[in-house]
């Protein structure tokens, strides 16, 4: 019996796959919610992984680093609402990892500062 158990043993670790699982690079479309007047700056962090690239939407200049804290954007043009710019990530099964936080507003007329509270940022998986 104790010969049994081991050739059964043997089977079932050697049914077991070790192959990795594929890694598909994805994108990311950074959706904002203005209250009225569109900001003409903004910085945003996103965070949970690793950003390798950043296309702002027509008429949005931007600008990305990462440190410790995560990726800091720049976007700066008519932040009118809807997608403003799209992150590319380099697995698109890790996407609910992410997390957008928007740190700083400004006017576009002034560039003073506004309360950043009134926008909100989500973070949309593209197809």
């Amino acid at each position: 019996m104790t010969r049994l158990r081991l050739l059964c043993l043997l089977a079932l670790v050697g049914c077991g796959g070790t192959d990795p699982v594929p890694v598909t690079p994805g994108e990311l479309a950074i959706q904002l919610t203005a209250p009225g007047t569109p900001p003409g700056a903004m910085v945003l962090t996103v965070s949970g992984g690793p950003i390798s690239g950043l296309t702002p939407a027509n008429g949005i200049e931007g600008a990305l680093s990462a440190d410790a804290d995560g990726t800091h954007l720049l976007l700066v043009g008519a932040l009118d609402g809807g997608v403003v710019a799209v992150l590319q990530i380099p697995d698109v099964a890790l996407a609910t990892r992410y997390v957008i936080r928007i740190d700083q507003v400004a006017d576009a007329t002034t560039f003073a500062l506004l309360d950043a509270a009134q926008w909100g940022a989500s973070l949309v998986t593209r197809p």
